[in-house]
């Protein structure tokens, strides 16, 4: 049950000369441009090839002359969004001091995440980009991710920003949007320091279509459940666990729900009875594991609907061991047990 966990933004956020900001979350290799002259080339080729590259929603917007929407935050901005176990008073967001929390960051001693209230931009866009301006010490952890939405559509899986300068996310049409810090640290002293975020997002030209998407058909895997328990526990984002609480742990932050949110759901089946309950926890045993959502990362080795909690337990996958190194023939075997 090992997990590759997703590849968190460490203290080197600039990039060597002759490298682009292009790294990607699921440990796949980055773009690299190499510098040096480049050629001269005749005119007309030149037309041709500016005729023959189709504009995207960015170069029409910018050639009908409409600026990008831009929202900075910083200082008190920070105040008005949801903390979870981090510090947002200084003018920075920084980790709290509760080890309760370990979701983000299973190495780490503390844990914390911040996400922003939900924005709504000038004009429908398909385009955004993100710019974080924030320390991370060589022992500190900060990873980035935003979603989007209609008015009246669904929010978007949060998806993973690779880099925290001029990161471009292109999604669905949307007017809303909103952003989530996660930080790590040992130390508090240790802990990434965010200072300020600015979003962009590139206006769609005139005319282009707004029309929400088709409602997403959810989709039904067979999976090994067992009941958590650990009340009095905190969930990955801030739940107090209390005696008889219904709601989901899922291996992937990308549809974890705030807290008493119900904007990603599981129904569950099981002996006849059927209920549909939040996601507010991240794991048990592995915390980058989307296995429902295609392309297949990063246990590109498993078809898509297998977790690899399950085919470590089934079949020795990983060595049958998750991401806390912790072997899930004794955890399960210990799960019956209690049950």
């Amino acid at each position: 049950m090992m997990a590759d966990h997703r590849r968190p933004i460490r203290a080197r956020t600039h990039p060597r000369r002759g490298e682009s900001h292009g790294s990607h979350a699921d440990g796949r290799a980055r773009a690299v441009y190499r510098g040096g002259p480049c050629p001269r080339l005749p005119r007309w080729l030149l037309l041709v090839l500016i005729l023959a590259v189709s504009p995207g929603p960015r170069v029409l917007a910018q050639a009908l002359g409409t600026p990008d929407d831009v929202v900075s935050q910083a200082g008190a901005d920070f105040l008005r969004g949801i903390p979870v176990n981090v510090v947002t008073r200084g003018g920075m967001v920084r980790v709290g001091a509760d080890t309760a929390l370990t979701g983000f960051a299973p190495g780490s001693v503390r844990s914390g995440s911040y996400t922003s209230v939900p924005l709504t931009a000038a004009h429908p866009f398909r385009l955004l980009t993100i710019d974080v301006s924030a320390a991370v010490p060589p022992d500190g952890l900060l990873a980035i991710a935003v979603r989007t939405a209609l008015p009246a559509g669904p929010w978007t899986p949060w998806t993973d920003v690779p880099t925290p300068t001029h990161a471009l996310i292109q999604g669905p049409t949307a007017t809303r949007w909103q952003y989530r810090l996660s930080l790590a640290a040992d130390r508090t002293a240790d802990s990434p320091q965010v200072r300020q975020v600015t979003i962009r997002t590139t206006p769609l030209p005139p005319g282009y279509p707004t029309t929400p998407p088709p409602p997403i058909q959810g989709v039904s895997y067979q999976v090994y459940a067992t009941r958590e328990g650990l009340v009095g526990s905190v969930t990955s984002n801030g739940h107090r666990i209390r005696p008889h609480d219904h709601f989901v742990a899922l291996p992937s932050d990308t549809v974890l729900a705030c807290d008493g949110c119900h904007d990603y759901t599981v129904t569950i089946s099981y002996a006849g009875r059927t209920t549909t309950q939040p996601v507010w926890d991240v794991g048990p045993w592995n915390t980058a594991n989307p296995y429902w959502q295609p392309p297949r990362t990063p246990f590109r080795a498993l078809p898509q609907g297998v977790a690899a909690a399950r085919a470590a337990y089934q079949k020795g996958y990983q060595h049958g061991r998750d991401v806390f190194g912790i072997n899930g023939d004794v955890e399960l075997t210990q799960e019956r047990q209690e049950n």
